[in-house]
């Protein structure tokens, strides 16, 4: 059985990083958005990219939000599974010296 917690940890946090990676990351990089809303494209939601804003449409807006909350369940998961389960059996490790000294 700890198998499976090892492989479904593992898959958590791949997903997590891979939607960072593509929504949460790249998606200020994207060429076709505009630095003006255009209404009669549906392009009205903001997203500030460090000060500038672009303007998504609503299918760009709710993939960005898709992808933040999968992030976030995905990271919520993962740390509910390593500090109830524990697959990796990362507590019964003995600690570093360097954290033991005082």
């Amino acid at each position: 059985m700890r198998i499976v917690w090892k492989i479904l940890q593992a898959t958590l946090m791949f997903v997590a990083i891979s939607y960072f990676l593509v929504f949460g990351f790249s998606m200020y990089y994207w060429p076709n958005i505009p630095p003006t809303p255009h209404p009669e494209q549906g392009r009205v939601y903001a997203l500030n990219n460090h000060g500038t804003y672009t303007y998504m449409n609503r299918r760009e807006y709710l993939l960005n939000q898709a992808g933040f909350y999968v992030m976030l369940v995905c990271v919520g998961a993962f740390a509910l599974i390593e500090n109830y389960i524990d697959p990796f059996r990362r507590k019964n490790r003995p600690r570093p010296p360097w954290f033991s000294q005082r």
